[in-house]
Parts: C-alpha cells; structure tokens; sequence
C-alpha cells in the first residue's frame, strides 16, 4: 500500500466537498452524525490552532474523516452558529459569513490529508477500504476524560 501525504487548505477541501469531488464510503456514518456541541469544537479547535487528525481518502473516496469535512462544509456555508467572544465573558452566537477576519483563519488553515492506493498507484478496492475503515475503528484506543 502507498501513503501520499499532502498538506491541503480547507478552502479547497470545502470547495472540492461541495462539488461532490470527495465521495463518502457506504460503510461511513451518515454524515450529519455530529452534535452542535462537536462540531463547534472542531472549530474551536481549528482556530485555537490544535491538532487535528488526518483525513484519509482512497482516490475521491473518503475513507476517515467525513465528520471534519462535513462540520468544516456546513460551517463555511452557514448551517450553523458559533459562539464568538466579543467581550470579555460575553459571547455572541455567529455564521461563518459575519466572522469577520476570523473567517481567513479558517479558510487558510491546512489540515494533513493522506491518500492509500495500491502499489500499482490505483485506488484501493472497496473490500480494501472496509478491511482498512475496519482496522482504524475497531483497534481505536479511546481516551480517558
């Protein structure tokens, strides 16, 4: 198997999302499975700058991290509200449209995708992906709080 790693803007990633270029795997969640409460802090965690974990495809498919692209999705086409200090201990429910500036250091901020082919460059069979979507979700050790 190769791993072809590539530092990709969420400007892109969301753009290629909405065009249907990056195609969820039937074997995913749906991709609305979130809470508000999750996919705020993902973008929380994208502004403060944190770690965010690959995203790993096979071809345009999508084999991990449909629930980043999705929340990144909706945010930026205003599905829902972030909450956004405005003063100190005050804080205003906003869309992506009236961040301001902010809006830049979402857009600009480069998160790691990875791309799994077969030796031979071509894409992995969908028996491949589940055996591999399989392997990340079932061996997953789940942090503590």
């Amino acid at each position: 198997m190769n791993i072809k790693h590539e530092n990709i803007e969420i400007s892109k990633l969301e753009s290629n999302y909405d065009k249907e270029v990056y195609v969820p795997t039937a074997f995913q969640r749906e991709a609305d499975a979130w809470s508000k409460k999750t996919k705020r802090g993902l973008i929380r965690s994208i502004l403060d700058g944190f770690y965010i974990p690959p995203l790993l495809f096979s071809g345009n498919n999508i084999l991990d991290g449909l629930q980043r692209i999705n929340c990144i999705w909706e945010f930026i086409n205003n599905k829902f509200t972030f909450p956004l200090e405005i003063e100190k201990d005050k804080t205003k429910l906003v869309k992506f449209k009236d961040m301001g500036e902010l809006k830049s250091k979402i857009l600009n901020r480069f998160l790691l995708k990875i791309n799994l082919t077969n030796d031979d460059e071509s894409p992995l069979t969908d028996e491949q992906q589940k055996e591999l979507f399989y392997r990340i979700n079932a061996n997953s050790i789940k942090l503590n709080k």
